[in-house]
């Protein structure tokens, strides 16, 4: 997590010292120290969606949670029944050391405390249910769009009081976009027939962060393609109330999701 390499490697303890004595990565442990003097708040909040995670899925385990810093690397870190929370990579979306780093605004607006409960809800989820591990039958547009639906259905799950802005990380002009703008978005894709599309740059620029969806228009939000696969699965658990959301996140049947959704923006 801080790149110091393989932890069995005869150098690891010497670059461990190394980042644990560094004058930078030290400025940045006091700056944390005063955003985060206790994370009380985070510990409730995440108490409190784990209750519903036990709730909708009663025999898994609630992972055991750890703060660090990560020299700005890693925002969230999950491993085997273990969920990190890189908290120099939530110091607000105006400290100076993202400035310097260079990290994008647009990424850097959602660097902030309120962002981090939803941020480990997402990466848990993203973790439980990785998309390679589940073996879709193909990897296009379509499948990377209802696979990430899914996991930001099941963000809004465990996070029901959380508003949509920041379950998706839009703005409220963005939010307003894609709600006006929905029918519109999805005829594009079927009319250039993109659904199906596996190139991966292409999948990228639907999905993928930034600072708007270029398929679209400026005023969209990056990743609008995303709010288009949760809208798909959100269809497909109101009109199949019989099914659980653990059935949904196994689900791997595309197709048969945006069929039985019967989706008509």
């Amino acid at each position: 997590m801080i790149n110091t390499g393989d932890i069995n490697n005869t150098s690891f303890g010497d670059l461990l010292v190394r980042f644990c004595t560094d004058k930078l990565n030290n400025d940045v442990f006091t700056l944390t120290m005063k955003v985060y003097p206790d994370v009380k708040e985070i510990e409730e909040k995440l108490n409190e969606a784990f209750r519903h995670y036990l709730y909708y899925f009663p025999e898994r385990k609630v992972p055991g949670i750890f703060t660090c810093i990560t020299g700005f690397n890693n925002s969230i870190i999950t491993g085997d029944s273990i969920l990190g929370i890189g908290l120099d990579r939530y110091l607000g979306a105006d400290c100076k050391y993202y400035q310097r780093l260079e990290i994008y605004k647009y990424i850097a607006a959602r660097m902030t405390p309120e962002n981090i409960v939803p941020d480990c809800i997402y990466g848990w989820g993203a973790s439980e249910w990785d998309f390679s591990m589940l073996k879709y039958t193909a990897d296009n547009v379509l499948a990377e769009m209802i696979h990430n639906g899914k996991l930001k259905y099941f963000e809004k799950c465990m996070l029901p009081e959380i508003a949509d802005e920041i379950i998706f990380g839009f703005t409220p002009d963005q939010l307003k976009f894609c709600r006006n703008n929905e029918s519109q978005m999805w005829q594009y894709l079927i009319e250039n027939d993109l659904l199906f599309n596996s190139d991966q740059f292409t999948i990228h620029k639907l999905t993928g962060e930034a600072p708007f969806t270029s398929y679209f228009t400026n005023e969209s939000p990056g990743r609008a393609a995303v709010w288009l696969g949760f809208r798909i699965v959100e269809s497909y658990m109101l009109k199949n109330q019989r099914i659980n959301i653990e059935e949904l996140m196994k689900n791997i049947d595309i197709q048969g999701i945006l069929d039985k959704a019967k989706y008509s923006p």
